[in-house]
C-alpha cells in the first residue's frame, strides 16, 4: 500500500536524487530531472489515496459487504422515483463513470415552463427508442456535464461549481479535513452529518426531478416546497427498497443489529429483521462503492517514483511545460491536478443551463445562462465561476468543460490560450442538436463582462498562456500519462442484473475520443 510517511519520504528522496547538476547527463537525463524537480517544488508525491482507519477482519468484511451493496443500488434503476434511471445512466463503469455526452441525460420527463411540475412518459425499453446510456441517449437535457466519478473520494468539494464540500475547508486533502464538522450543501440539506463526503453526496440526485426522481410520489401533481419533499422523497425510495425480497437480506446483513464490534462509523444505522430500511443505509452503501474507486496509480506515479522509461518523452516536455510555462499548475496543482477552487475562464455558454436569467440588458432576453457558483454564493463577482476540473482520467472524459462544450482535448486547452478568441470562433456544431437549439451560443459580452471578469487572457489583471501546437500535443501526451490502466476497464464493475429484478441500463456507442 502506497500510503503513510514512508511513502512521501521516499518518493521525495527519489525526486531530489534526480535533481543533481546533471553533469555528464544526456539530454533526456536532463529533462527527466527538470520535470521532476518543477513537480517537486510544487509539491507532488504522486499517487494520492484516502486514508483508512484500522479495521478487524470483522469490520473488513462488513465493508466489503456494504461496497458490494452499494454497487448493485448504483446501478438498480430502483433509486430512481419512477424507476428509469440508475446512477449508472449518468456515470457507467463502461465510460469510466461518465456517460460520453455533452450534457446528461435524465429521465423521460418533462419540466413545464413555469418550472412547477415535471410531466413524466413511459420510458421506452431498454435498448430502444434512445433508452440507452451515452450520446445516443434521447431523454430531455438536464444542465450540465456528467464527470467521471473515479477519484471523487479524494475531492474536497464536489459538483462543477463545488456545492457539496466539507465544512471544514482547512486542507484541500481530504484526509487532513475533519468529517465529523459535516459537509455543507445548498439548502434545503445545508450541513448533512454522515460517515463521509460521498454518502452526503449521494443523498442528493433521487431528489432531482429530470435526473431521477420524475414526479415522484406525487404522480402528475405540481412540486412541494423542497424542504419537505426532498426527505419525503428519500424515505419514499428507502420504503420501496425496504420491501424489496432482493434487498432486505443485503442490508440486514451488511448494517446489523446488535452487533457494536463490526460499526464502521458511530452514526451507522443498524438494520433488524423486518425493520425498515433508512435512506442513509442506502447512501452510505453507495458511498462505500464509490470509495472504492481509487485509481491513481498512473505512468505519471512510475515515473515520479524514478522509472524514466514510464512515460513518454513527449509526455516529459509537456509535464515541463505544464507546471511552468504554460502556467496549468497554478489551478491544476496538486496530486489530484485541481485547486478546486473557481474561476470564470470564458466557457462558451451553450445548451440549456441552469435556466438564469437576468433583466440587465447585457443578458437580457435569454433564458439559458448558467452562472455558476454565482447560484450558490449570490455573489454577483461569481458569475460563470466553474471548478477546476481535477485531470486524472482526465484523456477519457471527453467532453469537456461544465457543459461539455469542446469535443476534443486540444481544443479545450486551446481554449485557455485566448478564451475571449475562443468563444468568438466556437464551432457550435460540436454539440448536439437540442443543445445548439437552446438559444444557440450566448452573447460574448455578457460573458466577458468587467463584473465577472475571466481570468485568462491579455488584457489587464489577467493570465496570458502562449502555446504554440507542439506544446498543446505534448501537453495531451502529459495528460494521457495521468490514466491509471485501471481506468479503462471498469465496465466490468457494471452488474448484468440487480437485486430489485429491473432491467439494467444498455449502453450505446462511444462518439467522442478517447485519448489512449
Amino acid at each position: 500500500m502506497k500510503h503513510g510517511g514512508a511513502w512521501v519520504l521516499g518518493v521525495v528522496a527519489v525526486l531530489v536524487a534526480g535533481c543533481g547538476d546533471g553533469s555528464g547527463g544526456s539530454s533526456k537525463n536532463s529533462i527527466n530531472k527538470q520535470v521532476r524537480k518543477a513537480a517537486l517544488d510544487q509539491g507532488l508525491t504522486g499517487s494520492p489515496v484516502l486514508a483508512e482507519p484500522p479495521l478487524t477482519s470483522a469490520q473488513s468484511e462488513i465493508r466489503e459487504l456494504r461496497r458490494e451493496l452499494g454497487r448493485n443500488l448504483f446501478f438498480d434503476k430502483i433509486m430512481s422515483g419512477v424507476e428509469q434511471t440508475s446512477c449508472a445512466t449518468c456515470h457507467h463503469g463502461a465510460l469510466q463513470f461518465g456517460d460520453g455526452r455533452n450534457i446528461a441525460r435524465g429521465v423521460f420527463c418533462e419540466l413545464t415552463p413555469s418550472f412547477e411540475q415535471i410531466i413524466c412518459n413511459d420510458a421506452p425499453a431498454p435498448g430502444e427508442g434512445g433508452n440507452v446510456v451515452g450520446p445516443d441517449r434521447a431523454s430531455p437535457l438536464n444542465s450540465r456535464n456528467s464527470p467521471l466519478l473515479i477519484n471523487a473520494a479524494l475531492f474536497p468539494a464536489q459538483m462543477w461549481n463545488g456545492r457539496f464540500h466539507f465544512v471544514d475547508e482547512s486542507s484541500k486533502d481530504v484526509n487532513q479535513c475533519d468529517p465529523s464538522l459535516g459537509f455543507e450543501f445548498p439548502p434545503p440539506e445545508r450541513v448533512l452529518l454522515t460517515r463521509s463526503i460521498l454518502t452526503a453526496q449521494a443523498h442528493i440526485p433521487v431528489t432531482e426531478a429530470v435526473e431521477m426522481t420524475g414526479d415522484f410520489p406525487h404522480f402528475g401533481e405540481p412540486f412541494e416546497d423542497r424542504d419537505e419533499l426532498n426527505p419525503e422523497i428519500r424515505d419514499g425510495i428507502g420504503f420501496i427498497v425496504s420491501e424489496s425480497p432482493g434487498y432486505r437480506p443485503l442490508f440486514e446483513e451488511a448494517y446489523p443489529k446488535g452487533r457494536p464490534e463490526v460499526k464502521l462509523f458511530s452514526g451507522d444505522p443498524e438494520i433488524g429483521p423486518g425493520e425498515d430500511i433508512p435512506y442513509l443505509a442506502i447512501a452510505d452503501a453507495v458511498g462505500h462503492f464509490l470509495e472504492s474507486l481509487i485509481m491513481t496509480d498512473a505512468p505519471w506515479d512510475h515515473f515520479l517514483l524514478g522509472d524514466d522509461n514510464a512515460i513518454s518523452e513527449a509526455a516529459k516536455r509537456g509535464a515541463l511545460t505544464f507546471f511552468t510555462a504554460g502556467k496549468c499548475s497554478s489551478c491544476h496543482s496538486g496530486d489530484l491536478f485541481s485547486d478546486f477552487e473557481n474561476y470564470n475562464i470564458g466557457v462558451p455558454q451553450v445548451g440549456p443551463g441552469t435556466a438564469q436569467f437576468d433583466t440587465d440588458p447585457l443578458f437580457e432576453g435569454y433564458q439559458t445562462w448558467d452562472f455558476g457558483l454565482e447560484e450558490i454564493s449570490l455573489h454577483r463577482l461569481d458569475r460563470f465561476k466553474f471548478r477546476t476540473p481535477p485531470l486524472r482520467g482526465v484523456a477519457l472524459s471527453a467532453p469537456y468543460m461544465h457543459n461539455g462544450a469542446y469535443a476534443s482535448l486540444e481544443d479545450a486547452i486551446r481554449h485557455h490560450t485566448d478564451p475571449a478568441a475562443a468563444y468568438a470562433a466556437y464551432d457550435i456544431t460540436q454539440i448536439e442538436e437540442d443543445m445548439q437549439a437552446a438559444e444557440g451560443l450566448k452573447p460574448i459580452e455578457a460573458v466577458f463582462e468587467i463584473r465577472n471578469p475571466v481570468v485568462l487572457g491579455y488584457g489587464q489583471d489577467q493570465t496570458s498562456i502562449t502555446l504554440s501546437e507542439a506544446q498543446i500535443d505534448d501537453l495531451v501526451q502529459f495528460m494521457i500519462a495521468l490514466t491509471d490502466p485501471r481506468m479503462k476497464d471498469t465496465a466490468n464493475l457494471a452488474p448484468t442484473t440487480v437485486p430489485s429484478g429491473l432491467p439494467v441500463d444498455v449502453v450505446g456507442p462511444v462518439r467522442f475520443p478517447l485519448y489512449e
